[in-house]
């Protein structure tokens, strides 16, 4: 057009004034465009496919890396315990920097890829201080009512109804569920850092069907039950009333579920005085000390501390002591207690300690039902409070069944009184007790027997984690089942007049079983399985 000429003259003209040498020819065509055009993008082109095929080299030669279980895995536990360590720096910088107090001790990995545990730093002697936390640093039920989100949670009359409820920390579970979604929590170091609860309230039914336990499996779906109605009511409240401060996206039933069973089975007491309501909290770093059975339990106290500045209105410091003598590089344990059931240990701690079995217990009633299915749905409290007096005992690992339960037995079985008890009578109870036992432990999906020879040929990492527990759970019960099975057919023998030599029948399964009855809880009463004798089938 006549415009682009005079365009074109124009620029040619102010180009021959640069340069008197310049051709109007010079100037490159359209066409000329179009073919330095496609040349451009047949060079980047080029080079995109260089790089491809440079990157497919690369992943070929280390292949045989990365499809190697071992190094992937190995890799992988590198990176995990990377972000742990990381995660770790961050919050002793900020304990120290809040007012914290940590001499000789630190928090690292078991093994790689494992847990943490607390570790000693230097020689460290028994009931010297390794370190103090302010109660300002702590996840507790105090600072849930004074200084979170709670607190203004707490005029909502709604709210405020859970909150009142004892012994749950819902304001305690509510403060955690808020402060690690905020990132801008003072207390964001701590939740970054808290690991992912055990409790096997948390574990699939698959999983909680390898304990092979009716109690604990009755247990755990009353929790779970518990738990997902006080989310559809409390959660999803919050969720839809205070959208600012709780949404669905991060306040799952998954994540809400994490945090109550974090906050059930990883906190201290952290009561100030007596005579006051119980208050729980989670401590940092405390809460990095692993259990082991024996271990004097005078290791931590609640100070006042007049010079903490942190926290002048409520001036409470979590002191611990080393409850033994340690020597650098040595892990710091603690007990948490001796007298647990296995089955308490699992449903809480979610890890079957291999020291100690103490607490652990069976329970045998007697039901005058022929229809023991009608008890599926109740729960265990309910099925042993409907039980007369003298039809319900607990069995520990003596496998000793005590004489008023077997009396309760006979005259259940027989419709008689006890003084019409005949020696024959006796031996004929002990021996249907013994088969019915005996009958009980074949109906489980495997024998002790080959509990223990998996457990004893197989490594405990090849294993897994829950598989061992569940070996080492079930294999629990059924050596109690065992005992008491071998200690009917001792009592029988010796109730029978026919058998003259009464040493000969020794059995280590008949040694006295000692115990306080005082420090059971019903809860380690019901240790494992609640086995139901049903008169009218024998």
């Amino acid at each position: 057009s006549f415009s682009h000429k005079n365009k074109m003259e124009e620029r040619v003209s102010l180009k021959s004034t640069q340069n008197d040498n310049f051709d109007i020819d010079d100037y490159p065509s359209p066409q000329t465009k179009k073919i330095n055009k496609i040349f451009h993008l047949g060079i980047i082109f080029g080079i995109i496919i260089i790089c491809c095929f440079l990157t497919l080299f690369v992943i070929s030669k280390s292949d045989h890396i990365i499809s190697d279980p071992q190094n992937s895995s190995h890799q992988n536990s590198f990176t995990e315990d990377h972000i742990k360590e990381q995660k770790y720096k961050r919050l002793v910088e900020w304990l120290l920097k809040s007012g914290a107090r940590i001499e000789g001790v630190e928090g690292k990995s078991m093994f790689a890829g494992g847990g943490r545990g607390l570790y000693a730093t230097k020689n460290l002697t028994e009931q010297e201080n390794a370190f103090s936390i302010p109660s300002s640093l702590w996840i507790s039920d105090r600072n849930a009512l004074r200084r979170s989100i709670v607190l203004y949670l707490s005029d909502d009359e709604f709210v405020k109804s859970y909150l009142d409820k004892p012994g749950d920390s819902w304001g305690l579970i509510l403060m955690l569920e808020y402060e690690q979604y905020n990132p801008f929590s003072f207390w964001k170091p701590y939740t970054d850092f808290i690991p992912k609860p055990a409790s096997a309230i948390g574990w699939s039914d698959a999983e909680i069907n390898e304990m092979q336990s009716d109690i604990l499996r009755i247990n755990v779906k009353e929790n779970q039950k518990y738990i997902e109605t006080t989310y559809n009511e409390l959660m999803v409240y919050l969720i839809e009333k205070y959208p600012h401060f709780y949404n669905s996206e991060n306040n799952t039933y998954e994540s809400f579920l994490a945090s109550t069973l974090t906050c059930w089975s990883r906190t201290f007491e952290t009561t100030p005085s007596s005579g006051l309501p119980m208050e729980r909290g989670l401590v940092p770093l405390g809460d990095l000390l692993n259990h082991h059975a024996g271990i004097p339990q005078t290791h931590w106290q609640m100070t006042l501390d007049t010079t903490n500045k942190c926290d002048t209105h409520d001036p409470l410091t979590f002191e611990f002591y080393a409850p033994q003598s340690k020597n650098a590089g040595e892990q710091i344990l603690v007990s948490y207690s001796d007298t647990r059931a296995t089955s308490d240990w699992v449903q809480w701690a979610g890890f079957v300690p291999l020291e100690s079995n103490y607490g652990d217990f069976i329970t045998l009633t007697i039901s005058e039902n022929n229809n023991t299915n009608e008890n599926i749905n109740k729960t265990a409290e309910e099925i042993l409070n409907q039980m007369p007096v003298n039809k319900t005992t607990w069995v520990g690992i003596d496998g000793l069944i005590p004489e008023p339960f077997i009396e309760e037995y006979i005259t259940s079985r027989y419709q008689i009184t006890p003084a019409e008890i005949s020696q024959g009578l006796l031996i004929e109870a002990l021996g249907e007790l013994a088969d019915y036992l005996r009958n009980f432990e074949k109906n489980l999906n495997t024998t002790l027997e080959q509990d223990l020879l998996e457990l004893d040929n197989q490594d405990k990492n090849k294993l897994g984690f829950k598989r061992f527990q569940a070996l080492t759970f079930r294999s629990r019960f059924k050596k109690i089942i065992r005992k008491i099975i071998d200690n009917l057919r001792i009592r029988a023998k010796r109730s029978d007049p026919k058998i003259e030599n009464l040493f000969d029948l020794k059995d280590e399964n008949s040694i006295v079983y000692n115990f306080d009855d005082n420090e059971w809880s019903f809860s380690s009463k019901i240790g494992y399985s609640l086995v139901i004798i049903s008169i009218n089938q024998i």
